[in-house]
């Protein structure tokens, strides 16, 4: 009873797939950081009651929303147009 944990990936495949992870990465980052940003400033608001930290609270979480989103839409696309034919 072998799973995927038991099998060793061929290096094709792993070198495909670290291209793959570097794929929009800093689009995925620069993402992330502005959702961590947006998420600072709502928890600044509530707890420093500065209630106009709200609205660009809420922008940054929209536009951290939005840029990982469309980073992650690159990486399906760039996956969808070089696929791995190669063993694994």
């Amino acid at each position: 009873m072998e799973g995927a944990r038991g099998r060793e990936m061929s290096p094709e495949f792993a070198a495909y797939k670290d291209e793959l992870r570097r794929v929009a990465l800093s689009m995925r980052l620069a993402g992330l950081l502005t959702l961590l940003f947006g998420c600072a400033l709502l928890v600044a608001s509530r707890y420093l009651a500065q209630p106009w930290m709200n609205l660009p609270g809420f922008v940054f979480l929209g536009l951290g929303w939005g840029v990982t989103g469309y980073a992650i839409w690159r990486r399906t696309q760039w996956a969808k147009a070089h696929p791995f034919e190669g063993p694994r």
